[in-house]
């Protein structure tokens, strides 16, 4: 996903997320053995949670269905995830957001 990006160019677009999102989507739903088990790389997830509620919140698309279908993503796999999984996914997004709140380039919009 190219969510740090969006974060730094005012011209990115949710739409630009659908196929992402869609895969990720598709994985969670039909392989959910692949999507919550330990050896998935994580790091992505931390930027579905961004591009969930944080993206949204500047750019004012709350029910834009990339938003929903990111939101449904991550709810299901916050639920589904092992423990170990979740808190190195939760460090993840503390440390993203940590920089963000120091980056004085990220965009406002």
């Amino acid at each position: 996903m190219q969510v740090d990006q969006s974060l730094h160019d005012s011209t990115v677009t949710l739409a630009s997320f659908e196929t992402s999102l869609d895969l990720i989507e598709t994985i969670v739903e039909h392989w959910p053995q692949l999507a919550f088990s330990e050896g998935v790389a994580m790091a992505p997830l931390a930027d579905l949670f961004i591009f969930a509620y944080l993206l949204p919140s500047s750019l004012g698309s709350h029910d834009n269905r990339s938003v929903l279908v990111a939101r449904n993503s991550w709810t299901l796999w916050l639920t589904k995830g092992s423990t170990d999984s979740r808190a190195v996914v939760l460090e993840q997004i503390k440390l993203k957001l940590r920089s963000l709140i120091t980056d004085c380039q990220a965009q406002s919009k």
